[in-house]
Formats: C-alpha cells, sequence, structure tokens
C-alpha cells in the first residue's frame, strides 16, 4: 500500500470499481415529502416552489436571477471562496442550488458536494464529514463510530480539508479537476453551533480552499453579517468576494411568474401579474411568499387559467402563507391547539439582536402527542407548515419550521413569542443544555447550584405550552439526583470536606481550602469553553472576596454565571459569552472584552473605564449607572440596550448599533458616534457636548432635552421612518445652534421646536413640530 493509499484509508475514500464513492448530505431531507393527496386530474403539477427553495432539477423552472446567476458563475471561476450574502427570502439557496450548480454541471470537471452546518444536528465537523466521506467504506465498523473518528480528525486538524480534497480528486473520474464544496445556511453556525466548533470550522475552510484546487460556496443571511464578519480571517477572505443578493426588479418577478406556468401550458388571466407585482413591492424577503402564493393559485386553475378570483381566495401575496397556517390551527380541537402552540415555540431560534429563525428539534424534545400531531395524516408536517426528517448518523427523527417566512408572517405566532420572549428564552437555555449533557452524559454538565433551583422552579411553574421536553425533565431529574448523592457539596467540584471536620479546623482553615481547590478547578478547565464547575468555582472565589484581577478566560463560556462586586481589572475575556451574567458593580476596568457576548447580562453600576469592548455583543443589557470612561465600544451591538445614566466620556462608540437602546439623562460628552446607528435611540436629557455624529443613523432618535453644545452634525437625514412616520426629535434640545443642524443634509426632516424652526429660516408649513399621532 502506498502513501496515497494509506490517505484514502485514514480520511476514507475508497475507490470502488475504478470511481469514487462520494457521500453528500442530502438538502432536500429538510423538504418532507407530503403524503399523497388527492386532486382532479385535469390539474397539471406544479411547477412553483412553495416554501422550498429551488434545486438542480428545477433548473427548467428557476427564472428571474439570470444576471446574478452569471456574477456568481463569474465568481467562482476566479475566487476560492464566495459568500452569497441576502435577506432572509431573497433565494440564496435557489440561486446556488438551480443557477449556479447546473451551470457547473454543464461545464463538467467538478465534484460538488452540499451541506449544512447546523443540520441534520448542531455538529458542524460531523455534517461535512457525511457530505465529504462514505460511511460504509469500512466493514464491520459501527458508522456512528466512523463518523465521530472521521470528525474528529478533521476538527483537530489531523487531516485537512486538502487532504480530503485531494483524495477526492485523485479517485475521482478523468477529468475532474475542481472541488466544490456548498455550505448553504451559513448563519447555522451562529444560531446552532458552539464558538469554538464554530472558528475552527471557518479556519478549516479557509485552509483548505488556500492554494488548493477547492472552492467554497457560502450563503449567509445579511442580519448575520456583523456575527460572521466579526473574524477577522473571514473578513480578510471575503474581501471583494461577497455576492449581495439584492431584491428582483419588476421584468425578473414578472419572469418567475409567468414563465414557469407558460412551461406548463397555463396561462395568467390579463391584469392578474400586474395586481401580484403590486403585492409583492420591493422587499427581497417577499420571494417565499410569493412563490407560496403561486402554489396555491395553481391549485385553483380552471381551463389552464389562473384567475384574479382565485388570487383573491386565497388571499394574495401578504396573507396566503398566514391565512393557510390560520386555517390549520382553527381546525385543531381546543387540546390540539395548545399542543400546535407548544411545537411551534419550539421550532423558534429566539435572535438575541437578530432575526428569530427556524430551529431543528429532536424526536426526543417533542411529546407523544405533539409528534403525533406532526406526523398523522392531516397533520402539520402533511398541511405542509412543519418538514420531519431523519438523521442519518444517530437515526433521530427531526422536524422544523417549513420556512422562516411562517415566522415572520403568521401573527399568531408572533404574539406567542412575544408575548413569553423572556421565559421562552430561559426555556431554550435549559434545552440547549440538556442536549448539551445528552450527547455525552457527562455529569460535569448536569445543574448545580443556582441554575438547577431555577430550572426546578421554571418546571412547576410552566405547565402550558411553555412546559419542558421529555429530554429536559430527565435532565433536571438527574441533576437532582447528583445534588441529592452529595452529603455537602461545597462549589460542585468535587471536594467535600466533613462536618465536624470543617468545623474544627474553623471557618479561616475551610476557606483556604476551598479557595486553594476553586483556583485549581479554574486551572485545570483553562482550554475549555464549557465547564460547569469552573463556573462554580469562580462564584466561590467572588463571595470568598477573592479578586479576579487579571484573569485569562479567552473563549469561555460562563453564560448566567453571577459575579457580582468581582474584581476582574485587566482580565482577558475575548470572545467570551457572559449572556445573563450577573456583573453587577463589578470592576472592569482595563478588561479586554473584544467580541464577548453580553446579551442581557446585568452591568448596573459596572466600571468599565478604559475595557476594550471592540465587536461585542451587548444587545438587552442593563448599564443604568455604569461607568465607561474612554471605553472602545467600535462596531458594538448595543440594540436596545438599557445605558440611563451611564458614563461614557470620551468613549467609542463609532460604528455601533444602537438602534433602541435607552441613553437617557447619560453623559456622552466628547463620544465619537462616526458612522453609528441610532436608530429609535433615546438620548433625552444626555449630554452629547462635542460628540462626533458625522454619518450616523438618526431615524427617529430622540434628543428631547438633550445638551447638543459643540455636537457635530454632518450627516445626512434620512427622513422618518417609515413603519412608524416619526423623525427625529430636537424639540427642547440645549445648546443647539441652526449652524449645527444646517451642517447636515436634509436637515429639514426633523422636528423643531417652532422658535427653532424660526431661527432655521423655515416657513410655518415647512416646519415639523410633531410626531406623527401627537396632537
Amino acid at each position: 500500500m502506498d502513501e496515497s493509499d494509506k490517505l484514502a484509508e485514514k480520511i476514507g475514500i475508497v475507490v470502488q470499481g475504478g470511481q469514487v464513492t462520494i457521500h453528500t448530505v442530502n438538502l432536500s431531507q429538510a423538504e418532507a415529502t407530503p403524503l399523497p393527496e388527492t386532486k382532479p386530474a385535469e390539474l397539471l403539477d406544479c411547477p412553483y416552489r412553495g416554501l422550498f427553495a429551488f434545486h438542480e432539477e428545477h433548473v427548467e423552472f428557476f427564472f428571474g436571477r439570470d444576471v446574478f446567476t452569471q456574477g456568481l458563475v463569474q465568481a467562482v471561476q476566479t475566487k476560492s471562496l464566495v459568500a452569497v450574502v441576502g435577506a432572509s427570502g431573497s433565494g440564496k439557496s435557489s440561486l446556488v442550488f438551480a443557477g449556479l450548480l447546473p451551470n457547473l454541471l454543464e461545464q463538467g470537471g467538478w465534484c460538488i458536494f452540499k451541506l449544512r452546518p447546523g443540520f441534520p444536528d448542531s455538529r458542524p465537523f460531523h455534517n461535512l464529514t457525511s457530505a465529504l466521506l462514505p460511511l460504509s467504506a469500512v466493514p464491520n465498523l459501527d458508522p456512528l463510530i466512523l463518523l465521530n473518528q472521521r470528525a474528529e480528525a478533521l476538527r483537530e486538524g489531523t487531516v485537512s480539508l486538502r487532504d480530503v480534497v485531494a483524495e477526492i480528486l485523485r479517485q475521482a473520474p478523468k477529468g475532474t479537476e475542481r472541488v466544490l464544496l456548498v455550505v448553504d445556511q451559513f448563519e447555522e453556525l451562529y444560531t446552532l453551533c458552539n464558538q469554538d466548533d464554530r472558528e475552527r470550522f471557518v479556519d478549516l475552510l479557509l485552509a483548505g480552499v488556500k492554494d488548493a484546487p477547492c472552492k467554497v460556496v457560502l450563503t449567509l443571511r445579511a442580519d448575520f453579517c456583523g456575527q460572521a464578519y466579526a473574524y477577522r480571517p473571514l473578513v480578510d477572505a471575503l474581501q471583494d468576494a461577497d455576492l449581495k443578493l439584492g431584491s428582483m426588479n419588476q421584468a425578473e418577478l414578472q419572469a418567475a411568474i409567468e414563465k414557469p406556468a407558460e412551461k406548463m401550458g397555463v396561462q395568467l388571466e390579463a391584469g392578474l401579474t400586474e395586481r401580484i407585482l403590486e403585492d409583492v413591492g420591493k422587499e427581497p424577503g417577499n420571494l417565499p411568499l410569493l412563490e407560496f402564493a403561486l402554489t396555491r393559485l395553481w391549485d385553483k386553475q380552471q381551463n389552464r387559467e389562473l384567475t384574479h378570483a382565485a388570487y383573491s381566495d386565497i388571499g394574495g401575496v401578504k396573507q396566503a402563507l398566514a391565512e393557510h397556517a390560520e386555517a390549520i390551527y382553527s381546525k385543531l380541537t381546543k387540546p390540539e391547539q395548545k399542543q400546535a402552540q407548544q411545537i411551534f415555540v419550539q421550532l423558534v431560534q429566539l435572535g438575541e439582536g437578530t432575526a428569530d429563525t427556524r430551529r431543528l428539534v429532536t424526536r426526543a424534545e417533542i411529546s407523544d402527542d405533539c409528534w403525533q400531531l406532526i406526523t398523522r395524516k392531516g397533520g402539520l408536517a402533511d398541511c405542509r407548515l412543519v418538514v420531519t426528517g431523519r438523521n442519518d448518523q444517530t437515526k433521530e427523527e427531526t422536524v422544523e419550521v417549513v420556512h422562516e417566512a411562517l415566522i415572520r408572517e403568521w401573527r399568531t405566532l408572533r404574539q406567542w413569542i412575544d408575548t413569553d420572549r423572556k421565559k421562552l428564552l430561559q426555556k431554550n437555555e435549559i434545552e440547549a443544555q440538556a442536549k448539551r449533557w445528552s450527547e455525552t452524559k457527562s455529569k460535569d454538565y448536569l445543574l448545580q447550584g443556582k441554575r438547577l433551583k431555577e430550572a426546578q422552579v421554571f418546571q412547576k411553574e410552566q405547565t402550558s405550552y411553555l412546559s419542558l421536553s421529555p429530554l429536559s425533565r430527565e435532565f433536571i431529574q438527574k441533576s437532582l439526583q447528583k445534588h441529592r448523592n452529595s452529603r455537602l457539596q461545597l462549589i460542585g467540584f468535587g471536594l467535600v470536606v466533613p462536618l465536624g471536620l470543617a468545623t474544627f479546623l474553623g471557618f479561616q482553615i475551610q476557606r483556604q481550602i476551598v479557595i486553594r481547590g476553586a483556583w485549581e478547578t479554574v486551572e485545570k478547565a483553562k482550554g475549555q469553553r464549557d465547564s460547569p464547575v469552573r463556573i462554580a468555582a469562580l462564584q466561590e472565589l467572588v463571595k470568598y472576596g477573592v479578586s479576579l484581577a487579571n484573569l485569562s478566560l479567552p473563549n469561555a463560556n460562563l453564560s448566567f454565571v453571577n459575579l457580582s462586586d468581582a474584581d476582574l481589572r485587566n482580565a482577558n475575556l475575548i470572545n467570551i459569552n457572559l449572556r445573563n451574567a450577573n456583573l453587577r458593580n463589578a470592576n472592569l476596568r482595563n478588561t479586554i472584552l473584544n467580541s464577548a457576548f453580553l446579551s442581557s447580562a446585568d452591568l448596573r453600576n459596572a466600571n468599565l473605564t478604559n475595557a476594550n469592548l471592540n465587536n461585542a455583543l451587548l444587545h438587552n443589557a442593563n448599564l443604568v449607572n455604569a461607568t465607561l470612561i474612554a471605553t472602545n465600544l467600535r462596531n458594538t451591538n448595543l440594540i436596545r440596550a438599557d445605558l440611563i445614566r451611564v458614563d461614557l466620556i470620551r468613549a467609542d462608540l463609532s460604528y455601533a448599533n444602537i438602534i433602541g437602546a435607552d441613553l437617557s439623562y447619560a453623559n456622552l460628552s466628547n463620544v465619537n458616534l462616526v458612522g453609528a446607528n441610532l436608530k429609535d435611540a433615546d438620548f433625552s436629557n444626555a449630554n452629547l457636548t462635542n460628540a462626533n455624529l458625522t454619518n450616523t443613523n438618526l431615524i427617529n432618535t430622540n434628543f428631547l432635552s438633550a445638551n447638543l453644545n459643540g455636537a457635530d452634525f454632518h450627516i445626512t437625514f434620512a427622513g422618518c421612518d417609515v413603519h412608524t412616520d416619526r423623525c427625529t426629535d430636537f424639540r427642547n434640545a440645549k445648546n443647539l445652534t441652526p449652524e449645527q443642524v444646517k451642517a447636515a443634509k436634509n436637515w429639514e426632516q426633523a422636528i423643531y421646536d417652532s422658535a427653532f424652526c424660526q431661527q432655521l429660516g423655515l416657513k410655518e408649513k415647512e416646519c415639523k413640530t410633531k410626531q406623527a399621532g401627537e396632537k
């Protein structure tokens, strides 16, 4: 056996009859085949795709994306890594599968592989391995064991993507020169996968395309660009290599509506295309709604014609999907409606600073009654509201929402989510912890202390659609058993001191034992992302008043940790996960928190002077009365953050996302806000003396009674919010001069006091002095 054969055996590429065996993940598994439906004999097969993406086999019905298809083909020919970026529902997957791939297959010489990083589970290396390597290559070995071995080899770098590509090409049919890897729904790396796997996976892809005959095409939702581009190596690789997929123009939409029907010999009634085009509008996310409406319309065709009456009957583009979902839901019995509510909220991954997305759930996470409602004839899957699948590796059945458009457009589902958002976040956190525990059954992943108590309370109180899955209930039960089996668990790192001995030694000796053991626990967990025992140890150190200054915990997961009053000066907390953490009164002076995840964290009265929070995520965080003097908050996500009375003197907030944040009474003198997004932010009574607001977005920003002495407004007012008709509000602003205001373009769009309007030279009719709806 020569060296190349040894490599082939190592990575699992095996020649069979002179041909390479290539196993690819079938992305259509997520598009469940519905049960057969009775339909009129004369009804032709539907050329529209509803809520499903177009694939290679649908290319003859794929219209309207010729320009972008050619641009993508050219980009793949000249670049090693290409990202197709667009809004949810803009047709990214269809462009790649029905546009790019048929073109490349026609050229010849390509081996093409497809995968989703978060499907069929949240382990991207396993999903990549399933796509690239056959599972039946080694006889007498459990395929699941084989998959784990190969995935671990890729993850740890003992086998590289370049090794795999080289072996594929060595054994591929003659004339095959290049490999294309399509990573669809790349945002799943950020919604479903842990940070360590995420960065390793990106590094693997980047190394795989460097100086190798391998190309990678990603599809990425635009609202996840901030998270994806926070990783510098990926940003560098995508310089001038991302194709931004915009909305279709009128001619392209007309082709997408009419051409598939023409192919089948069906016509649209005169004026119907124009009516549909008017309903679609210019939002790129409306494409799945259009396809769904056309699919419903097709079912109502008469004499090979699609009619105005049928279009009205289905509710048009905007209402077809929502009305379909509501009609199915309304036909369920009361108990079934409760089950449906429980199912759908469980299938939503709640966004924190991003839009809500769909979540793949396993059979173990769904109750028997709910699963019956999903899978029975006439059930939720049969009615195409959800799709079921099967994990080829674990053999687990899965279910997910048919399309994220359903999450956006179905008002009933949105009400369920918005009403109990905080409880749903807590439920999802418990479910996620239970899933992590189920993968290893390690006792280290069991709940303890405050987390266990909170989970118990949640389980007792939530008996409706928020009730926990069977897996989570087992998880809590196992956690309780571990807690009860310990006679005396001091801090959860396995150190048990007999009560009599502890009393005898005295408090001081016990304190030293506990502190020493806690530091040993923290040290042992170094390099690990997830370590519940480390969290317990850190909390114990803070409880005993031990300083954590200069602590180094990059990439660690400390979500929900309680470190109130902690001394974390000069600590290295790069990429740390502190979601929902309690950092009240903490000293974080000079701390490095680049790319830290601090959403919903409690930072009230915290000292963040000179801290580095570049690219950090702080949406929904509470920073009331915090000190952020000279803090680096460049590119930071502060969506809906509570920053009342915060001290931000000389802070750098350039290009930060501050949408909806409350900065009332805050001190922002000499702050750099260049390029920041201040839409819907509240700066009422804030001090913005000498602040730099160049190129900021001030739609609906509230400067009511703010001090704007010397503030720089070299910006362009974008007008009023198109949804609420509310505008930037400068009423009662202090020390604001006409010269400052007129330094901005479109300054007439804002709201001012009547007296200030006169100073600006605006006539009474030209001056806005009230917000929409005010009397």
